[in-house]
């Protein structure tokens, strides 16, 4: 599959801290002096900030049976994600952070510390359990016997550096913690360094050119490991602040960088986008992470809602944001991963890179982005143009060899109040059931509205679905659930050989202004075949085309396959390219008889595109 990436600009804006420094009676690491006195300022401020997010109510020790154990809690189990015994640590934590009783702390502390529970999974060995033990250690410090405080480390001790990414950003913080539990400075300043090393722009695992996150090679993850990242990077920063270990601005800037540039883009009113969530599709799992998110750039004071086009091209990952809506398209290729499925978690994910397209609307700038799809024995092109009022959604030259008919999905969600459609000239609102109704003009439902230019037959459904979390996780099942479902669908039959499609997204809509918009569309489609898919506003301010091979429209020509925006400005024309292959150095574009030359970026900047005015 190749993948075809949208234009973006990017702002670069600069922030400096200023770094207290403590100057007391030192111990020297590695030729600095580091004072002795530090390490018990690092150790206070790691408990304090541990104190505040440990603010469970739940009375875990009247639970707590005379052997140290939960009834609730099956010890035998191996799941390899949501690792069941697991829980007794959490639960130990939280009775600390609560102020349990010591005889019941030390009951459930010498329980796992003589049983010694293993996970089939590394992770929950090597990260999971040892720092949740010296998360455990560093609150309840001082009460610990000496044969509890030993064995302790020896199961904290699994944690050491290595790996990569966040994985790294895990096991250093784990050594970190101990480095304090044992008044070791150089450990703690190995630790520091190995947290750092990760806090830079990189095209291995971490922060991306784009700032975008990949862990698990090039894969897009904002939602699991890079939302772990920011939280630990966050935490870090704030323990070792005032000290001297505090982070400097070069990685201050970076990780500020990440956050405004990258995890700010992809939630939405506290809820993350389904595209940013990664493997981990569990019941709830947008809105806590996106909550998350929300707090990570509330205490970087970098709350305020972006508005624009963003195209992360390391990622295959498009948003587009207004003040009233956002929409998000993930894509994948033949350089980035679309998604993972692993520990038995996201079963049903097969698809969700194939050009998945969300929406989420309350109450811009203009972009494209292109997928020349291949994926089994279904081939096609697929174009989104984003302008300030509507997506426009083409499909062109799409092919098929299955047995099963080819659909193309508008849209599935939960049924939230009426379907309102134009089939022909009459404006109806549809019973629940499944029907087929031809020469529809428009539909509407929940706030977001589709215009259909072509007025073609479009099936819809609403009607109850049952479904069960277990076929998507089974580690998280809860039973089947039944919901009303809502879905619009263009059947384009078996085998086709060159199907095509067109339609208009409008969010933040009425049913009357969608037919409005409908009458009256401020966008019109130029071409939308396997060589071109090109748009125009009405206004003649803005063009946008998809050159799939060299070609000419409107008096635009394009010497190679690229992305192209002309947009009209106070100054003169303007023009952005990218090249979609990343392979391209050069690029040749005439208008009018005028020919510009761009020099494309190349490197890890290579599929971001550059703007010339003409």
């Amino acid at each position: 599959m190749q993948l075809w990436g949208a234009p973006c600009l990017i702002v670069f804006r600069m922030h400096v801290r200023t770094i207290l420094l403590t100057w007391l009676i030192a111990l020297n690491v590695g030729g600095v002096e580091i004072p002795e006195v530090e390490l018990h300022h690092l150790k206070q401020q790691l408990r304090e900030i541990l104190t505040e997010s440990n603010d469970s109510s739940a009375d875990w020790a009247s639970s707590l049976q005379a052997d140290g154990t939960w009834a609730d809690i099956d010890y035998r189990n191996q799941n390899r994600g949501g690792w069941v015994p697991f829980r007794h640590l959490d639960r130990l934590y939280q009775m600390i952070g609560a102020g349990a009783a010591e005889p019941a702390i030390h009951r459930a502390l010498g329980h796992w510390l003589a049983q010694d529970y293993r996970c089939p999974n590394w992770w929950y060995n090597e990260i999971g359990v040892p720092r949740k033990l010296a998360e455990c250690l560093l609150l309840f410090e001082g009460k610990l016997t000496d044969a509890e405080l030993t064995r302790s480390l020896e199961i904290i001790k699994r944690a050491t550096i290595g790996r990569t990414g966040q994985n790294k950003v895990w096991q250093a913080g784990i050594v970190f913690m101990r480095a304090l539990l044992e008044n070791d400075a150089e450990l703690a300043g190995q630790a520091r360094a190995a947290i750092l090393s990760q806090v830079i722009i990189t095209t291995a695992e971490g922060i991306q050119p784009d700032f975008s996150f990949h862990q698990h090679a090039a894969q897009q993850q904002f939602g699991v490991y890079g939302l772990s990242f920011a939280r630990d990077i966050q935490f870090w920063e704030h323990v070792v602040h005032g000290t001297r270990f505090a982070f400097g601005t070069p990685q201050a800037e970076v990780f500020r960088r990440y956050l405004s540039d990258g995890l700010r883009w992809v939630s939405w009113n506290g809820v993350l986008d389904i595209s940013a969530c990664g493997r981990e599709l569990f019941p709830g799992s947008p809105a806590n992470k996106g909550q998350a998110i929300t707090r990570l750039l509330q205490k970087a004071n970098l709350a305020s809602p972006p508005i624009g086009q963003r195209h992360f091209w390391r990622s295959d990952y498009t948003v587009h944001r207004s003040s009233n809506y956002f929409v998000s398209v993930k894509m994948c290729s033949d350089r980035v991963i679309g998604t993972e499925s692993l520990n038995r978690e996201n079963l049903q994910g097969l698809h969700l890179a194939d050009g998945a397209t969300f929406v989420y609307v309350t109450d811009g700038q203009s972009g494209l982005s292109v997928l020349d799809y291949a994926r089994d024995s279904v081939t096609g092109r697929k174009s989104w143009f984003f302008l300030d009022n509507a997506v426009v959604c083409l499909g062109a030259g799409f092919q098929s060899a299955g047995d099963a008919p080819l659909v193309t999905t508008v849209n599935q969600s939960l049924l939230d109040g009426p379907v309102t459609l134009e089939t022909g000239n009459t404006v109806t609102n549809p019973p629940a059931g499944l029907r087929e109704f031809a020469q529809v003009r428009w539909a509407h439902h929940a706030g977001i509205g589709y215009v259909f230019p072509a007025a073609p037959a479009v099936t819809v459904s609403s009607q109850s679905q049952t479904g069960d979390w277990s076929s998507v996780c089974p580690n998280r099942a809860q039973g089947a659930v039944t919901k009303d479902v809502f879905a619009l669908w263009l059947d384009h039959g078996q085998n086709p050989a060159a199907a095509h499609y067109a339609y208009l997204l409008l969010p933040a809509r009425t049913p009357e202004q969608t037919a409005a918009f409908a009458r009256q569309p401020t966008v019109e489609i130029l071409r939308n075949d396997r060589q071109q898919q090109a748009v125009r506003s009405k206004d003649r301010q803005r063009l946008l085309v998809a050159f799939y091979e060299p070609g000419e429209i409107e008096g635009v020509t394009g010497s190679a396959p690229c992305l192209l925006l002309l947009r009209q400005t106070p100054t003169g024309p303007q023009v952005t390219v990218a090249d979609p292959t990343q392979k391209l150095s050069r690029l040749q574009v005439t208008i009018a008889g005028k020919p510009l030359a761009f020099a494309l970026p190349t490197g890890d900047q290579a599929g971001s595109s550059v703007t010339q005015t003409w």
